[in-house]
Protein backbone atom coordinates (compact mmCIF):
# COMPACT_ATOMS: atom_id res chain seq x y z
CA UNK A 1 0.00 0.00 0.00
CA UNK A 2 1.36 3.45 -0.96
CA UNK A 3 1.17 6.66 1.30
CA UNK A 4 -0.99 9.50 0.34
CA UNK A 5 0.36 12.65 0.94
CA UNK A 6 -2.16 15.64 0.89
CA UNK A 7 -1.91 19.01 -0.46
CA UNK A 8 -0.81 21.50 2.34
CA UNK A 9 -4.75 23.06 2.52
CA UNK A 10 -5.74 19.32 3.68
CA UNK A 11 -2.59 18.41 6.10
CA UNK A 12 -3.32 18.52 9.74
CA UNK A 13 -2.82 22.19 11.54
CA UNK A 14 -0.04 20.20 14.14
CA UNK A 15 1.89 19.00 11.02
CA UNK A 16 1.53 22.43 9.20
CA UNK A 17 3.52 24.15 12.62
CA UNK A 18 6.28 21.54 12.27
CA UNK A 19 6.99 22.13 8.81
CA UNK A 20 7.07 25.85 9.31
CA UNK A 21 8.86 25.65 12.17
CA UNK A 22 11.09 22.70 10.57
CA UNK A 23 11.42 25.62 7.70
CA UNK A 24 12.21 28.49 9.63
CA UNK A 25 15.15 26.21 11.64
CA UNK A 26 16.26 25.92 8.07
CA UNK A 27 16.61 29.53 6.95
CA UNK A 28 17.68 30.74 10.49
CA UNK A 29 20.67 27.95 10.30
CA UNK A 30 21.71 29.75 6.99
CA UNK A 31 21.34 33.13 7.67
CA UNK A 32 23.59 32.19 10.44
CA UNK A 33 26.19 30.55 8.06
CA UNK A 34 26.14 33.59 5.96
CA UNK A 35 26.75 36.09 8.91
CA UNK A 36 29.72 33.70 9.53
CA UNK A 37 31.37 33.52 6.28
CA UNK A 38 30.79 37.69 6.71
CA UNK A 39 32.68 38.08 9.93
CA UNK A 40 35.31 36.15 7.55
CA UNK A 41 35.61 38.77 5.12
CA UNK A 42 36.07 41.47 7.52
CA UNK A 43 39.55 42.91 7.50
CA UNK A 44 41.66 42.79 10.96
CA UNK A 45 41.17 46.45 11.61
CA UNK A 46 37.26 46.11 11.77
CA UNK A 47 37.31 42.96 13.30
CA UNK A 48 39.29 45.11 16.35
CA UNK A 49 36.76 47.77 16.05
CA UNK A 50 33.83 45.51 17.11
CA UNK A 51 36.09 43.82 19.46
CA UNK A 52 37.05 40.67 18.05
CA UNK A 53 40.06 38.91 16.79
CA UNK A 54 40.45 36.82 13.35
CA UNK A 55 41.39 33.82 15.79
CA UNK A 56 37.14 34.41 17.14
CA UNK A 57 36.08 34.47 13.72
CA UNK A 58 38.38 31.45 12.57
CA UNK A 59 37.22 29.16 15.81
CA UNK A 60 33.36 30.77 14.90
CA UNK A 61 33.50 29.56 11.30
CA UNK A 62 34.15 26.06 12.37
CA UNK A 63 31.12 25.50 14.08
CA UNK A 64 28.37 23.97 12.09
CA UNK A 65 25.58 26.50 11.48
CA UNK A 66 23.39 24.51 14.09
CA UNK A 67 25.95 25.36 16.60
CA UNK A 68 25.26 28.43 18.71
Amino acid sequence: MSKRYLPAAEMPAVRKKMLADTIDRLLFWLERSRQRRRLGRLSNHMLKDIGLTRADIEFEMLKRPWEG
